[in-house]
């Protein structure tokens, strides 16, 4: 017998998704763009062999990080205006280790990457959930998406996607959870025109489909992977 956490958890607060477009700009847009364009064409010439999938998923992994990079100022700006109109908290994720390194030192210094140790991660949860003028915790989706409880904050933020309807669940989840008594908010902040738009909207067809079908359980990244790649190539021949 299978029972939900909405059917075990009754007294949580609502949880609701919410997507923010950013303009990506600058260099790093350029460099996006160029990138994205070579493995287009990689694609064109290699078609989508499944003997490939290293590739594909290497050179998705320099998109993502691109992407986030190109945004970023963007970004910030969301963040500080978030900040000065409100007095919550905010849990940010991303991928990359500079992603995660760069938040992180410019809003406290509460981090929680697979570099930090158990104790500096958990003096970084510890500080976040008791300490009111840490108002910021950025967090690797890997090494802090599972097993932390962060119930101080009611607002999850992502900067990069992950490749599973799964692992943002999960990372939603370090707020929305016992203890936590507010309305949670999950904001996707993506670089608009990027992948970051063609990931969010294919992770969030597969969790329609695995709701329906398993209620939750989790999509195997290749596929969306997989579905990713036509996508890209489907696009620049629009």
């Amino acid at each position: 017998i299978r029972r939900t956490k909405d059917e075990v958890l009754k007294e949580l607060p609502e949880k609701r998704r919410n997507i923010v477009h950013l303009e990506p700009s600058g260099k790093g847009y350029k460099d996006y763009v160029s990138a994205e364009d070579d493995l287009v064409l990689f694609l064109r010439e290699n078609g989508y062999k499944a003997k490939d999938s290293g590739e594909h998923l290497a050179r998705t992994q320099v998109l993502k990080r691109l992407a986030a990079w190109a945004k970023m100022d963007a970004v910030e700006e969301w963040i500080d205006s978030f900040l000065e109109s409100c007095d919550r908290k905010l849990v940010i994720f991303a991928h990359n280790v500079d992603v995660v390194d760069h938040l992180s030192a410019k809003y406290g210094n509460l981090r929680v990457s697979g570099r930090d140790s158990l104790e500096e991660r958990q003096s970084s949860v510890d500080a976040f959930q008791n300490d009111p003028t840490q108002r910021v915790i950025v967090l690797n989706l890997q090494a802090g998406g599972v097993g932390i409880t962060l119930t101080s904050g009611s607002d999850v933020v992502f900067i990069q996607m992950g490749w599973t309807p799964a692992e943002h669940d999960q990372a939603e989840d370090r707020c929305h959870r016992i203890g936590q008594k507010n309305h949670v908010q999950a904001w996707y902040l993506l670089a608009a025109q990027t992948i970051d738009e063609d990931i969010y909207h294919l992770v969030n067809a597969k969790r329609t489909v695995v709701d329906a079908v398993t209620e939750g359980d989790e999509v195997e990244q290749q596929s969306v992977i997989r579905d990713l790649m036509k996508r890209l190539v489907d696009k620049k021949s629009d």
